[in-house]
């Protein structure tokens, strides 16, 4: 891709049989990479086994396929083609991934072509003979994941101002060891500590702790 002229948004991906499955496995660890996947006559792969014999691969068919594990292809435009009457790889392989796309996201445009009369070896055939298929890869274009929204921060204007209680509502609370300092404060100087208007100002507070004495 990086040497030819190849329009990155149009890359797709297809498998036959166990091909499929392999497909699957490739679209589920680059999502971002495809447009679309046409699986045929296969089913679904999170992962490919390590042996990847037919018999280790038809085991998939047989386990659980729940909507969490298609998770990462959920956005993937898929069209699935299967044979009803392939006895080599059961349809319901390809039957629980779709039914699990879907379920994993309603909105998801996987479409499941099932041949009523086909078996395994014909099915690949008719499906890629289907013109219909080729217009619709053309149609579908890469979409990348969506960035994640930014945290929303409140306005600060919206914040709860923190309330602060005017220094004339406070109490003169004064302890001893205040009061005995306060005392040694000159007339003048207290004056202009207490907000006295008048020189020589050397009142104490009312309700202050000093008056205790």
């Amino acid at each position: 891709m990086a040497d030819n002229p190849v329009d990155v948004n149009r890359v797709y991906i297809t498998g036959v049989s166990v091909g499929a499955f392999g497909a699957w496995a490739v679209a589920a660890a680059q999502p971002d990479l495809f447009a679309a996947i046409v699986p045929i006559a296969g089913g679904f792969a999170r992962k490919m086994p390590e042996t990847t014999s037919v018999h280790s691969v038809l085991k998939l068919i047989d386990s659980p396929l729940k909507p969490d594990m298609v998770k990462a292809v959920q956005r993937l435009p898929a069209w699935i083609f299967h044979g009803a009457r392939d006895h080599i790889v059961n349809v319901k392989g390809s039957k629980a991934v779709h039914a699990a796309l879907r379920r994993a996201n309603p909105k998801h445009s996987a479409e499941l072509t099932v041949y009523p009369s086909l078996k395994h070896d014909s099915c690949w055939k008719k499906a890629y003979k289907n013109a219909e298929l080729f217009k619709w890869l053309l149609q579908q274009v890469r979409q990348p994941e969506p960035e994640p929204a930014p945290e929303l921060m409140t306005p600060a204007k919206d914040l709860e101002p923190e309330l602060v209680t005017p220094a004339k509502e406070l109490p003169a609370l004064l302890d001893a060891e205040s009061c005995a300092k306060q005392k040694a404060v000159p007339a003048k100087r207290a004056a202009s500590v207490l907000g006295a208007k008048q020189p020589g100002f050397s009142k104490r507070p009312k309700n202050s702790a000093c008056e205790a004495e």
